[in-house]
């Protein structure tokens, strides 16, 4: 027979977020060109703390990290597990001016993040992490295009 702490934990460990549609518009864009992402979701149980949704640009460079905070949303609640519920996020333009060239010209990450608010503190729900590539425009090499690939397709 499992302990109480045991079924606690099994509990904790379960996703909550069944993710059905990932859109990301554009895919590919000019370095610092906003972009919009459309998740479709169902909650796997009803959520009954207020939730928000992160979104980050992180460049990795030798040892360095550099994290944008792109998006904070608004408080929602999901606490309906047969509804498909839809967010959307969409950044402002993304300042890379401070960033050395060769270092954009590594990968970097979009990182969408939920957080649930329980008693103040906030608890991370999902993490979806979105593979940046960034290349040269092959018409005009000053121009720096990024392009998003979506860890769903």
């Amino acid at each position: 027979m499992e302990s109480n702490h045991q079924q606690e934990q099994e509990q904790e460990e379960v996703e909550l977020f069944d993710i059905k549609k990932l859109q990301i518009t554009p895919d590919v864009s000019q370095i610092s060109e906003a972009v919009e992402f459309t998740i479709q979701f169902q909650v796997k149980q009803a959520v009954p703390n207020p939730m928000f949704w992160k979104v980050n640009y992180i460049i990795d460079s030798t040892g360095k990290r550099v994290i944008n905070e792109l998006v904070i949303s608004d408080k929602y609640t999901y606490n309906d597990v047969n509804q498909v519920y839809t967010v959307q996020l969409k950044t402002p333009k993304i300042e890379v001016d401070k960033v050395p060239r060769k270092t954009l010209l590594n990968v970097g990450l979009l990182q969408i993040k939920a957080y649930q608010v329980i008693d103040g503190e906030n608890q991370e729900e999902l993490s979806m992490n979105m593979v940046v590539h960034v290349s040269k425009d092959k018409s005009d090499e000053s121009i720096l295009l990024k392009t998003v690939l979506n860890p769903l397709e």
